[in-house]
């Protein structure tokens, strides 16, 4: 799909989205809310000759009335064809320029190479206000255009008829509606203003009732017995900023009462003058159905020019937060070294904070490997280990040292081709609702995985037994989300993120925690697939059960974000230091009690 390019004009720029995503529809739309518009007051003159001509010598004027009505009756006929045309081409256009502006919105956040982003709760209130200026506020513009048209075609066929009464009506018909509008303009800029601040209490009261709808939260929420709990958090919440929010609605619709009041009685004053010029002249009776009916008219044409202007500013500022969204600096990382394959990786007194807070997660880490090379990271909760992974994959650049990819720094390599390099497999992988097969090609999404790759891998990581037992096999729709979906334990995601990663032939493979919902037997067939897989591969495991390190060619021992022991297991035992601690804590465990 084509990048849309910023403009500093926000109308300039919905309209090159809008043209990009369906011209024709675009078109249409406006044509047809033109040609709405314009009928009514084309009826409205053929009823006022209607009534002339029966007031008149019927029989004279017979041939001229029936011409007249069939012209009425024709574009009666007309309009009511076109509204159903309209809604349906309306809808169908709504729903392409809906998805662009989503794509747009995905495209960006899939810009953003690392993921400190989404450690920072404030790009989630960007990301909010930027969804609220897409869809239905890009589609608003052309409703918003052609009523400031639509508005023009009222006032100047109205105004010719009113000045002929008396240009005193006209006048005031326009002075009617300044009150209304100055508090159209005055109540959007503190509505968006209200919306803004809003953003983060609206993402919290989101999110509790995602607590009760999504199904990673039910086994929690039923045994702890949560629900009164969480219903007690929103209501608190909400209470807090409906009594905030009221306090403001509630200004707003007082200075509305008063100017909306005052409108209506300027309005009136112009009407009744109006009827009154026109029962003091001889004019026709269809004259008299004429001004009657344009007047009201003109008042509405006045208003939808003003309303139409007004209400496009307004819009523009909610589309401001989608192109400010859209230009948010993407941290670059390096594009000019390409990385056909890894070789090595070094460490260099690596140190990093994580975004908003001041403790060090990693401390001048420094350590090297060369492939192929078998790595255990071992070390007690928040020791440092996944922050590790994470600044290997690049989703973290340090603040401070280096990370060398063969040599070079991580930082002036090109990033997808860097992580093309790399696969892994996570304690908590990501559960894709599509079918086995596809899960697999996951792996590689540009690649001709065969049928046969898949089998063979899935065999490796002893996942066809279950996938052999699913309704369709390769073909069962993994997961609950949608109709025929099959659920699996989280021990066969892993088992099935294992044949991924081996699919991808990837030349470095990093496992998180990646057993930890593996039965024993399961488990010990991972180890022997992660020793077969690293035979000629640069291999990192993060594990909390020192059973599965014997093998490993390097262990990094992790503590308070700093390394603090490495060698092999018969070497870190003999060190006598914390990893013979933490490995005989683990084996007494395991020992029979007499």
């Amino acid at each position: 799909m084509e990048e849309f390019t910023m403009r500093k004009n926000n109308t300039l720029f919905i309209l090159k989205v809008l043209s990009k995503t369906d011209i024709k529809d675009f078109i249409l739309i406006i044509s047809f809310n033109s040609i709405s518009c314009i009928i009514p007051l084309v009826c409205t003159k053929l009823v006022s000759n209607i009534v002339s001509l029966f007031t008149g010598d019927v029989l004279l004027n017979k041939n001229a009335l029936l011409l007249t009505t069939f012209c009425y009756l024709l574009l009666n006929i007309l309009l009511q064809i076109i509204q159903p045309i309209q809604e349906f081409v309306h809808q169908r256009f709504q729903d392409k320029v809906g998805a662009t502006s989503e794509e747009m919105l995905y495209r960006k956040i899939n810009s953003f190479k690392g993921i400190d982003c989404f450690e920072n709760h404030e790009f989630y209130n960007k990301l909010l206000l930027a969804k609220n200026g897409s869809g239905i506020r890009f589609i608003s513009i052309t409703d918003m255009f052609t009523s400031v048209f639509c508005g023009i075609i009222t006032v100047i066929i109205s105004s010719v008829y009113l000045v002929q009464v008396h240009w005193g009506i006209a006048a005031i018909a326009l002075l009617s509606i300044f009150p209304a509008t100055v508090y159209n303009f005055w109540a959007a800029k503190n509505r968006l203003s209200l919306f803004r601040s809003q953003s983060e209490p609206a993402r919290k009261l989101q999110y509790f009732g995602e607590l009760f709808t999504q199904a990673n939260y039910t086994k929690e929420m039923h045994l702890f017995n949560l629900g009164a709990y969480i219903i007690n958090k929103y209501k608190e919440l909400f209470a807090c900023e409906f009594a905030r929010i009221n306090t403001e609605r509630k200004k707003y619709a007082l200075v509305g009462v008063a100017c909306t009041t005052f409108s209506a009685l300027l309005s009136g004053t112009a009407l009744f003058m109006y009827i009154q010029a026109a029962l003091t002249k001889r004019v026709e009776a269809g004259s008299i159905v004429l001004y009657i009916s344009l007047l009201p008219q003109f008042v509405n044409g006045l208003r939808a020019i003003i309303n139409g202007i007004t209400q496009t500013k307004v819009n523009n500022n909610y589309v401001q937060h989608f192109v400010d969204f859209l230009n948010l600096e993407v941290p670059q990382k390096g594009d000019k070294l390409l990385c056909d394959s890894i070789k090595s990786i070094v460490f260099e007194n690596v140190s990093f904070k994580y975004p908003g807070s001041d403790k060090f997660a990693l401390k001048n880490v420094s350590f090297s490997c060369v492939a192929p090379q078998l790595v255990a990271i071992v070390g007690e909760n928040g020791s440092g280990k996944s922050t590790l992974i994470k600044l290997l994959l690049d989703l973290f650049s340090p603040d401070s040292g280096k990370i060398l990819v063969n040599n070079e720094n991580l930082q002036n390599l090109n990033i997808d081709c860097y992580r093309n390099a790399v696969s892994g497999v996570f304690q908590s992988p990501a559960k894709f609702a599509f079918s086995v097969n596809e899960n697999l090609k996951l792996a590689d999404v540009e690649a001709d995985i065969s049928q046969d790759m898949i089998i063979s891998a899935c065999e490796t990581a002893s996942a066809d037994e279950f996938i052999s037992q699913l309704p369709d096999k390769y073909e069962t729709i993994l997961g609950k989300q949608f109709r025929g979906g099959t659920e699996i334990s989280d021990g066969q995601w892993q088992k099935l993120s294992l044949a991924r990663a081996i699919c991808s032939n990837a030349d470095m493979m990093i496992f998180d925690e990646a057993s930890a919902d593996l039965d024993p037997k399961a488990e010990h067939m991972f180890y022997r697939c992660i020793k077969e897989y690293a035979k000629d591969k640069l291999t990192f495991y993060i594990t909390h059960r020192l059973s599965g390190t014997k093998d490993a060619d390097l262990i990094l021992v992790m503590n308070n974000g700093q390394l603090v022991e490495s060698g092999t297991h018969k070497e870190l035992i003999e060190a006598d230091g914390i990893y013979k601690k933490l490995y005989f804590m683990q084996a007494d465990g395991y020992k029979a009690s007499k």
